[in-house]
């Protein structure tokens, strides 16, 4: 088990309450303009998800957003530019129901609905372009973390495509975080 490393993360005397920091940069920070390939994935239930790629000639890395969230949260398209700045390629993988259009099948997403991202990286193996990362946000590093534990009890072999993964986890359980009333 990796350690946990302590921030020292000091937040601004105005921005304190951790709701201010999560809405904050979606208020302040500016979009970034990117060239993407969009692509709709058709899914063997019938069912399709969408991904949007920014290519260059380096490494894919592959990121999967958070709860409600897709390539317009604000996280999202400044993370793309800056892997583009480091060298490498993006694809960022739209949850079911959370890309520009509505999905065909009443089902959604959830921390523990990993066949859609089985899917795509066993699509992704098939055209050699298996990601060097994947990096989820939220809910998207909870179902990423999840995968490979899942996949090997429902004997996916496609467990160890990526070498690399990370996330943007809350340190907190989800509800300790739903019921916490800090508005300050």
């Amino acid at each position: 088990m990796a350690n946990l490393i302590e921030s020292s993360f000091k937040p601004a005397w105005w921005l304190r309450s951790p709701h201010l920091q999560t809405v904050g940069p979606s208020l302040t920070r500016r979009r970034k303009k990117l060239s993407l390939e969009w692509e709709r994935l058709e899914l063997r239930d019938g069912d399709f998800i969408e991904l949007a790629w920014h290519r260059s000639d380096g490494p894919l890395v592959m990121l999967i957003h958070g709860l409600e969230g897709s390539l317009d949260s604000h996280y999202a398209t400044p993370m793309m530019k800056s892997l583009t700045q480091a060298g490498f390629s993006s694809l960022f993988m739209h949850l079911r129901g959370c890309g520009s259009t509505p999905n065909r099948l009443d089902r959604s997403y959830h921390s523990g609905a990993t066949e859609d991202l089985a899917e795509v990286l066993e699509l992704l193996d098939q055209r050699n372009a298996r990601p060097a990362a994947v990096v989820g946000f939220s809910l998207g590093g909870n179902l990423h973390r999840g995968w490979p534990c899942i996949a090997l009890v429902e004997e996916f072999q496609h467990f160890r495509q990526v070498s690399r993964g990370g996330g943007f986890l809350p340190r907190r359980q989800l509800a300790t975080q739903v019921s916490r009333r800090d508005w300050r």
